[in-house]
């Protein structure tokens, strides 16, 4: 507590375990703690103590529309910021376009970015556009750190960011599924629109059956039919038929990664209160009749519409002209989003924990940002609003800080005032004064690799079923009571873009689950199963209720005056890593633990040569580091974590509080190898992901992880290897790797086990040396047999620190072995980075 430069008390902080008395203390900019209410101020930290307001976390707003540059008289990066801050908002993800240029090249977005730079008071990030003409642009735009990319499937309203239709749609996200980024679009049927009556004028009603419901529903089906064929994952942006619903409902639970979010002039405004003439309520899709609004809440309360984003897409006053058919469609709302939301949301008897869960929490997931953001809890960033939820002020136009005051809630009275808005530990707005541009520009969080998108069945960690809804420091709260049908259905997870790495804690690389304080009703040993965990209602023993995971019995106090366990009460399990490595994430799995999962999980992890007993780990002279702190986490749910110790460990501790279950776990990170050992092997698989290999890069990951091609033995099964979808085209296939570190390579394996019908027909293997380096063909293409291991002799050894396997046209294989031995360089690199990570 002594480095604690800042402390917020309120008798009311909304944390993932629910709203408590509660002290946090900050230190360079993020959360250190959150302690009880009567916490001792630590010596030297300076207390702000806002009484009985509301301390929640700062909200993200995953779509605003800044238009800046180009079109910076409708709004800019200083207004937008301005008003974002007024509202509670610390962090928006700006869209690509209204802005002149589009973000659709990294060349616009550098030029974005230094427009934002010295004018954002809150954090930014940038959505990447996906044009007609654009495909080849969309990877660099996702390396140059882009959150994703919109595409608009009708008209988008500006010339220079035209729709896509459904082969340009197909196109596009064939490519963003390939390196596992997010599509999230305008779903709006052109044919339909085209087809509705168009009589233009002033009369709102007119307007509305411009736009109807079914253009937006035939969009959703058409985007959920490409989602499902290509196993991309798509966002649906602005949501506003109730029709949709059910077609989304039924697509998540077939396994479709879809989500889904609508705004706050959808949920507070309805068609029969619009004025005529009135254009300032414009936008696309329309505000719809009050009983589509009470779907939109129901949908909200049952998880099906994910989070709630401002659309905040403002213009110049002169754009707004009476006639609804020229006059420019956008709601400006950064400013008033909470309160408008907490409004209607109190009216309806859901709490101010919903409204952060749906705009923080959840919009933190949706761009990857759960790391950082989205939640009171130690590691995240000091982002905080507070407010007073009682109070209320009347919407007046001039008291506004978005660059036209335009707006639709004038003369509105709000419940809930946002008192101060505290952006990394400082206050950057109260009371209506601001600080200086405190904001940083965001990119989304890097990855080692592009992300894997496995089959379901394969997939033991993140299910295509589950929906974006994690912060990834962790879920919090009860999940439903299993209900029946399928348990997968309500399962919480994110995207989290550490699972890019090996997952150390495999047990085909060794990994084993060596001892446990207590596995009274299941076994420690199903932590580390490969597959998903599974749920049968009916499995019972003669212990209780068996579950798929580990699970340790109630813990109790010390006697009846006192029945509960005490603070430092939990259990235990110690893991040993399969590879020794840095680790990059964990993920604590509670799948299926809805009720008895455990309240808070903490990770710990060690360095220890060789191969200790339980007893030697757990001796006074064993060190261990702490990787995750003690955290909350939530039932039926992956809680993932990032971690940034840069050090090689061998072992794990995972520790819950108190007690409960925990269905499986996973440890990310990269393979650090131990030279002195391969140096003893000689010549070794210096690809061997054991060995420190590891896959870059691959063209298809349809059907199973490119890794699988690096794993220890013969694969055993068909989806053990690596298999790709049937092309249509003529080209061909690839997976690009890294090896151990610069090698002589002098005989090559290809293994096709198990791939019978479709093994690839042809392979041929390349190596380049350095990032820079050409590349070099030393086996060329060559004839290969189904289910069979083909061996190569080199004529010569072949130098190279990265290697690539092109297989024609199509297909699969389950190996591939590349036998060396580092060269003179390759091993110093070796050596030196042993050393510098402690190992």
């Amino acid at each position: 507590m002594s480095e604690a430069e800042l402390v917020l008390r309120s008798t009311r902080v909304i944390t993932p375990e629910g709203t408590r008395a509660a002290t946090v203390t900050v230190s360079a900019g993020r959360i250190t703690a959150v302690l009880p209410h009567d916490a001792e101020v630590p010596a030297g930290a300076r207390l702000e103590d806002v009484g009985d307001h509301v301390l929640l976390p700062g909200l993200v707003d995953t779509h605003v529309h800044v238009n800046d540059p180009g079109r910076t008289e409708w709004e800019g990066f200083w207004t937008a910021t301005r008003a974002a801050a007024a509202g509670g908002i610390t962090t928006l993800i700006d869209m690509p376009l209204n802005s002149l240029p589009p973000t659709t090249t990294v060349g616009h977005l550098r030029t974005k970015q230094d427009v934002a730079r010295d004018k954002a008071h809150i954090d930014v990030g940038f959505w990447g556009g996906a044009l007609p003409d654009n495909v080849e642009d969309l990877r660099p735009l996702h390396e140059a750190g882009v959150f994703g990319f919109k595409a608009f499937l009708s008209p988008s309203g500006v010339d220079e960011f035209p729709h896509l239709d459904q082969d340009q749609l197909a196109r596009s996200l064939a490519e963003i599924a390939g390196f596992g980024g997010l599509l999230i679009v305008h779903a709006e049927d052109p044919h339909h629109l085209a087809a509705a009556p168009q009589h233009g004028g002033p009369r709102y009603a007119d307007f509305l059956a411009s736009r109807p419901r079914d253009a937006e529903d035939t969009a959703i089906a058409g985007l959920i039919a490409q989602a499902r064929r290509l196993n991309a994952r798509v966002h649906v942006l602005h949501l506003s038929s109730g029709d949709a619903l059910p077609l989304i409902r039924a697509a998540r639970a077939e396994g479709v990664r879809i989500t889904v979010e609508t705004c706050p002039h959808y949920l507070t405004l309805t068609a029969e209160e619009v004025p005529d003439g009135a254009s300032e309520f414009k936008c696309c899709p329309p505000i719809r009749e009050a009983a589509n609004q009470d779907l939109l809440w129901e949908a909200l309360a049952d998880g099906t519409i994910d989070c709630v984003v401002t659309d905040h897409s403002p213009s110049t006053a002169d754009l707004k002209t009476d006639d609804f058919a020229t006059a420019w469609g956008g709601i400006s709302g950064l400013q008033l989003s909470l309160s408008a939301v907490w409004t209607e949301a109190r009216r309806r008897g859901h709490g101010l924990e919903d409204v952060v869960r749906w705009m923080s929490a959840r919009t933190a997931a949706l761009a990857g940002l759960g790391a950082r953001k989205g939640a009171i809890a130690p590691g995240l960033d000091a982002d905080f609003a507070v407010l007073a939820p009682d109070e209320t002020f009347t919407v007046d136009p001039a008291g506004l800080q978005h660059r036209n005051r335009v707006t639709a809630y004038a003369g509105r009275t709000l419940h809930g005032v946002v008192k101060s808005t505290w952006l990394r530990g400082e206050r950057i707005v109260a009371d209506g004064a601001f600080t200086e541009p405190k904001g940083t520009l965001l990119s989304r969080p890097r990855q080692a690799t592009p992300r894997t998108r496995p089959d379901s069945r394969k997939d033991p960690l993140i299910p295509v079923t589950a929906l974006h809804r994690s912060s990834s420091a962790g879920f919090t709260g009860d999940a439903n009571p299993y209900g029946g049908g399928d348990p997968y259905a309500d399962y919480r997870t994110a995207d989290f873009p550490f699972t890019q790495y090996a997952n150390l804690a495999d047990r085909r690389l060794g990994a084993g689950v060596i001892a446990a304080n207590d596995e009274f009703f299941a076994e420690r040993e199903n932590l580390l199963v490969p597959e998903r965990a599974e749920f049968d209602p009916e499995h019972f023993g003669h212990k209780g209720k068996i579950m798929d995971g580990w699970e340790t019995r109630r813990r109790r106090g010390a006697s009846a005056g006192h029945p509960w366990p005490a603070a430092e009460d939990h259990d235990w399990a110690l893991v040993r890593l399969g590879a020794p490595g840095v680790i990059r994430g964990i993920v604590v799995d509670t799948a299926h633990f809805r009720g008895n999962y455990p309240q808070a999980v903490s990770v710990e992890a060690a360095t220890v040569p060789g191969s200790p007993s339980p007893e030697e780990l757990l001796g006074d002279d064993v060190k261990w580091t702490t990787l995750v702190p003690r955290t909350a986490v939530g039932g039926h749910a992956a809680n993932g974590f990032e971690i940034t110790a840069e050090q090689r460990f061998t072992h794990l501790r995972i520790n819950q509080h108190p007690d409960g279950g925990i269905a499986r776990l996973r440890v990310y990170g990269e393979v650090v190898p131990d030279p002195e050992w391969l140096a003893a092997l000689g010549t070794f698989d210096v690809v061997a992901l054991e060995n420190g290999g590891r896959v870059e890069d691959a063209s298809d990951l349809f059907y199973s992880p490119a890794t699988n091609t690096i794993q220890p033995g013969r694969s055993r099964k068909m989806d053990d290897g690596w298999e790709t979808r049937r092309r249509r085209d003529q080209g061909n296939d690839w997976i690009r790797y890294r090896l151990v570190a610069q090698s002589q390579i002098r005989a090559i394996e290809i293994d096709t086990a198990c791939l019978k019908g479709n093994s690839a027909g042809w392979a041929s293997v390349s190596v380049k040396d350095g990032e820079s380096g050409a590349w070099t063909e030393i086996l060329p293409r060559t004839r290969l047999q189904p289910d069979t291991n083909h061996r190569f002799v080199l004529p010569e050894p072949a130098v190279g620190t990265h290697a690539r396997i092109d297989i024609f046209p199509d297909g699969g294989i389950s190996r591939l072995r590349l036998f060396g031995s580092p060269t003179g360089q390759g091993a110093s690199g070796l050596a030196a980075r042993h050393q510098e990570l402690g190992g």
